[in-house]
Formats: structure tokens, C-alpha cells, sequence
């Protein structure tokens, strides 16, 4: 994998990352909200009920006007032997939440009635002065808004967020390739100096020399600059060498042709020498 495909990769995960953990967060506030809201009201109607509704030898209660809440809250009211008292909605005598119902306890909960969500409140009805608790009721209120409002939501989010990603990984892209442009100026100037064999050639200089490319670049010519004068000192003293050893050469190839001539030496020697 190419440098400039990790680059983007990398920015696109970073950026992945960050949407989700954006998103996450926007969709727990939001229904963190939408449901501080929904448990308000059902709070508020709780509390209408317990303070109107009346112990007597018969049982519990209510005023008619006491279960004359909103159309958005659905109240139903039990006895202590779990005989239904009151409902405002027409629906089977059946407790909303049944869970909950047993326990007995003050608590919020999620519970799915005839296939509708509903965020239900159980709440215990306790006679005063006694303290003795004769009853329960349930209110509930649908929780359909807020499912829609969060289905609504992950679709954005999730089309928002991909939509983002793929604009960061080209715009990624784009400025990989613009960022690393000078390092392939660098390299192709490098292969053409290797193959031509031509050490004079320079990178020209782009961008500020105080860049990382810049000093890369600086110090690349630099490197070829101190290679062009070893080569050129090498050669220079080898023709330095060559033009001293050449008299002394000739004078030997000289004495050997003379001795050769008068015989002095034996011919194997002689071949041996004029062969160095």
C-alpha cells in the first residue's frame, strides 16, 4: 500500500471515529431528553392521582375528574388483592407493565402493551395517616414519537457520517498527493541521475526551505554536491597520476626494448615486465 492510500486511510478512520463517537453522543442526549420529558409528565399526572384519590371500606376512590388526563397518558389503578379500580383507556384489564406491577416499587420502565412501546410509571397508593399501601396504579404514555425521532436521527447520522467520510478521504487524498509531490520530484531526480550518470543536476527548490520536504530537498542537493566533488577530486588525481607515471612508463618500456635488444635478460622476463 502506497504511502499516500495509508495517508488517507488513516485520516478517514480519525474522522470515522470521531462521527461516531459524535453521534453517539447527539443520539443518547436526545433520548435522554425526549424521555426526561415523557417521565415529567407522567410525574406530574402521578401526582393528580395520589393526592385525589380517597381510601373507603368499599375501596379505593377516585373522582371522575382524577383519570381526565392528557389523550398522551394512559392511567389504570389496582387494589391491593390486583383487582383494576380505574383505567382511562379501553383497553384488557391487564397491568401495562406486569413486571413491575409485582415488585410493588416507585420506578420507570419500557414495556411493549398491544404492540405499542409505552414508558410506564408504577407507582404504590398509600393511605394516610397509616402508611399502609392499598393499591397501585400504572400510567403510561407511547413512546412513538420518540422512536421515530431517534430512527429519524440514526438515518442522518449514519447518512451524514458517510457522506462525511468519503469527502474527508478525498479531500484526504487530494492533499496527500499535493503534500507528497515534491518527494516524487525528489525520486524521479534521483533515477535520472542514477541512470544518466550526471551528478550536476539539482532538485529545484518548492515550498519554504524550512519545511520538511524543503530541507529534504536541501539536504538531497547537498549530498549530490559533496558526490559531484569527490567524483570530479578522484578524477583529477587520477589524471594527475596518469600524466606523472606517464615519463617514468615510457623511460622502463624504453630499457626494456634496449635490453631486449642486447639481450641482457631472458626473454620470459621480459614479457613478464612490458605485461605489468
Amino acid at each position: 500500500m502506497t504511502l499516500r492510500a495509508r495517508l488517507t486511510l488513516w485520516y478517514a478512520a480519525v474522522l470515522t471515529l470521531v462521527l461516531a463517537a459524535f453521534g453517539v453522543a447527539v443520539y443518547a442526549l436526545l433520548s435522554l431528553s425526549l424521555i426526561r420529558e415523557i417521565d415529567a409528565t407522567l410525574n406530574v399526572a402521578a401526582d393528580d392521582i395520589r393526592l385525589a384519590f380517597r381510601r373507603e371500606v368499599t375501596g379505593i376512590r377516585l373522582p371522575p375528574m382524577a383519570l381526565d388526563l392528557t389523550a398522551n397518558v394512559y392511567v389504570q389503578v389496582w387494589d391491593a388483592g390486583g383487582a383494576l379500580v380505574a383505567q382511562n383507556v379501553s383497553v384488557p384489564e391487564t397491568p401495562f407493565d406486569p413486571a413491575r406491577m409485582a415488585l410493588g416499587e416507585a420506578a420507570y420502565s419500557e414495556a411493549r402493551f398491544e404492540g405499542i412501546h409505552l414508558r410506564v410509571l408504577t407507582y404504590p397508593l398509600v393511605a394516610q395517616p397509616e402508611g399502609t399501601v392499598v393499591g397501585t396504579m400504572q400510567l403510561a404514555s407511547p413512546l412513538t414519537t420518540v422512536d421515530e425521532a431517534q430512527h429519524a436521527l440514526l438515518i442522518v447520522l449514519l447518512s451524514g457520517g458517510l457522506v462525511a467520510v468519503l469527502l474527508a478521504a478525498l479531500v484526504g487524498w487530494t492533499t496527500a498527493s499535493a503534500a507528497l509531490r515534491p518527494l516524487e520530484r525528489v525520486t524521479e531526480t534521483a533515477l535520472q541521475i542514477t541512470r544518466a550518470d550526471d551528478l550536476s543536476r539539482r532538485i529545484p527548490l518548492s515550498g519554504p526551505p524550512q519545511g520538511e520536504v524543503g530541507r529534504l530537498i536541501i539536504a538531497f542537493n547537498e549530498t549530490l554536491e559533496r558526490l559531484e566533488n569527490l567524483f570530479e577530486t578522484q578524477r583529477r588525481f587520477l589524471a594527475d597520476v596518469s600524466h606523472e607515471l606517464r615519463t617514468p612508463l615510457t623511460t622502463i618500456l624504453g630499457n626494456l626494448d634496449l635490453m631486449r635488444k642486447l639481450g641482457q635478460l631472458d626473454t620470459e622476463s621480459l614479457e613478464a615486465i612490458s605485461s605489468e
